[in-house]
């Protein structure tokens, strides 16, 4: 309740990859799948809109939002598809685009790893961002609030998340570099 009253507008969800199966059907990632369904249901409980955002990495790509659209069957929703970007500097750039005129606030719903690049993206074309993580969105992030001190040993939740957070380190830092964000946006 206390949201509705700060001028939010929309609900933006950022997608977190897709596959193609054996047969050449382009389905979403599971974080897409999660990330998405939890940014339909706080869009609702706000009466608000949702913004999906995902392009096509790949040239014979569909675009990531659109599938993961297509995939998760919703009602009751107003949904916004947006195709545009390669990566998060780019969709950013092109939620901008789509949201410049509304003068209010967004909703960001990715996991934690990703928030501080994707809000600083958002913020670096001028869009005004009241960030909101999943907690527990993605299984290793589950891990992160309960670890212990094995998760510093060789496994393979250690890697994975070691290679995600080095993964959004390296991004953020190229995007300070390259200006697609500023140490202000963050």
């Amino acid at each position: 309740d206390r949201l509705s009253r700060t001028g939010v507008t929309a609900v933006f969800v950022p997608t977190a990859g897709s596959f193609r199966d054996a047969q050449g059907t382009w389905w979403p990632e599971e974080g897409s799948f999660l990330r998405y369904s939890a940014a339909l249901k706080l869009a609702r409980s706000l009466k608000v809109s949702v913004i999906v955002g995902g392009g096509s990495p790949l040239r014979d790509q569909p675009a990531e939002a659109q599938t993961v659209v297509d995939v998760v069957k919703q009602n009751g929703n107003d949904v916004i598809v947006v195709g545009a970007g390669r990566n998060s500097a780019g969709t950013a750039r092109a939620v901008a685009e789509l949201s410049q005129a509304r003068s209010g606030r967004l909703i960001l719903v990715t996991d934690g790893r990703h928030i501080t690049r994707m809000r600083a993206a958002l913020r670096r074309h001028g869009l005004v961002v009241a960030a909101s993580t999943t907690p527990r969105l993605l299984r290793s992030d589950r891990h992160v609030s309960n670890w212990s001190w094995r998760d510093v040993l060789p496994s393979d939740n250690g890697l994975d998340l070691t290679g995600a957070a080095v993964y959004e380190y390296v991004g953020l830092t190229w995007y300070l570099i390259t200006g697609k964000a500023r140490l202000v946006d963050l």
